[in-house]
């Protein structure tokens, strides 16, 4: 469904004398706008890549033989593509913090819809969109822009220009902060400076934990979107949705992949003052004393990974997998977990869910819960999409989901 957010028509009269002065203040208004116009959110903005329409096809080309139904997006190849960083305000916990991000746009004037994309699960600094531009993913992102999109994608809190604190992991109310405020600052960039306009559509995207940002952030603002714009569909691939029973079949696990999930979640909370709770009483020694070193935003998720262990038993606390229900010295984690979790509700934009049957990390359940729940809350079944992809693990699967989200979005008229 998308909404055209036209406001109601009224109809009233004026004298000349009225009429040309507010024509001349129209005029200069827009004589202004992309040189002087006074941003509310937005704070700098640099030009960092360019790509060229005619090797945009043939770059996204090298992936179809993997990939054959990415054809459907080269055929829509169409726009050049500007590359930007930016900065941009925002709040954590009441104090004003300086976010960062990246932004792929048209090199065209004309208005485009927007799609706010949430990366996945990252630890190390030097993978924050802004910072990895070049990357393969990024990469690929920043020349979906030439179908006709302006595509923003915040490095979160803890990443870019706030990479003074550590990420707060999976905290709901900082994450869909930061992702509103990027999208503000993305349309006062385009509206105000460059050569494309925002037409006042958006779209969400996201995989693993960019996947539950995605369905918080549509959660938080489906109702209201930022700054009146028609939310038009949402892509959530491969995200935990549920975390208390997420946490309850790891912990119930002889053995899990991901062992720095956790620590990242806990340590977070407790570097970032939002939770109460000692490392040694969920953690093994000699992992428990390590933690906080190894979350200092120079490892990246393996590199951690590999200073942990796979052993449940091993990593945490016997009295952490016996009690973690039921004991009261978990009450503040259990708390935490629920409200990191993303409740079912009754929405009336479209939705993609996409999973592998496959996934490793992220359990495929998860995604199962959130469709079931979305329509027991009166969701319509004819706007939910549910997408599986067969045995592919966790990290196999984000290509796939990337292309069928954006032949997803091109299917819809707002462009």
């Amino acid at each position: 469904m998308i909404k055209t957010g036209k406001p109601a028509q009224y109809t009233f009269s004026m004298s000349l004398k009225n009429k040309l002065i507010i024509i001349m203040m129209l005029a200069a208004f827009s004589a202004c706008k992309k040189e002087e116009f006074n941003d509310l959110v937005l704070t700098s903005h640099k030009l960092v890549r360019s790509y060229y329409s005619g090797n945009i096809g043939a770059s996204l080309n090298i992936y179809s033989t993997l990939y054959p139904e990415i054809a459907d997006i080269v055929s829509e190849v169409e726009f050049s593509v500007k590359v930007y960083t930016i900065e941009y305000r925002t709040q954590f916990e009441g104090k004003e913090v300086i976010a960062s991000g990246l932004v792929s746009v048209p090199d065209a004037s004309g208005s485009f819809p927007l799609i706010s994309f949430q990366n996945g699960t990252n630890s190390c600094h030097s993978n924050a969109p802004s910072v990895s531009y070049s990357s393969q993913l990024y990469s690929l992102l920043n020349m979906m822009s030439s179908n006709g999109y302006i595509i923003a994608m915040t490095d979160y809190l803890g990443f870019g220009s706030s990479d003074n604190m550590l990420h707060p992991y999976y905290h709901k109310e900082s994450t869909t902060g930061v992702v509103s405020d990027m999208i503000l600052a993305v349309d006062e960039l385009v509206n105000n400076h460059l050569k494309p306009d925002h037409n006042g559509d958006l779209f969400l995207m996201g995989y693993s934990q960019g996947g539950w940002a995605t369905m918080a952030s549509l959660y938080s603002m489906g109702s209201e979107p930022p700054a009146s714009m028609s939310m038009v569909a949402a892509s959530c691939g491969a995200g935990a949705y549920f975390l208390t029973d997420y946490a309850r079949t790891v912990l119930e696990s002889e053995t899990f992949p991901n062992p720095f999930y956790f620590p990242y979640f806990i340590e977070g909370r407790r570097e970032n003052a939002l939770m109460d709770i000692s490392l040694p009483l969920c953690f093994n020694e000699p992992y428990a004393s390590s933690i906080p070193a190894l979350f200092n935003g120079t490892l990246c998720n393996n590199e951690i990974n590999e200073n942990l262990t796979e052993s449940i038993p091993g990593l945490f606390t016997q009295n952490i997998i016996t009690n973690f229900s039921t004991g009261t010295e978990f009450a503040s984690l259990r708390t935490e977990l629920e409200e990191a979790s993303v409740t079912p509700w009754n929405t009336d934009i479209p939705v993609l869910l996409a999973h592998s049957n496959g996934d490793e990390s992220v359990h495929y359940a998860q995604s199962l819960q959130m469709m079931e729940g979305l329509i027991t809350a009166g969701t319509s079944e004819e706007l939910i999409n549910f997408l599986t992809f067969e045995g592919l693990l966790h990290n196999e699967a984000i290509l796939p989901w990337g292309i069928a989200s954006i032949i997803w979005f091109n299917s819809f008229s707002s462009r």
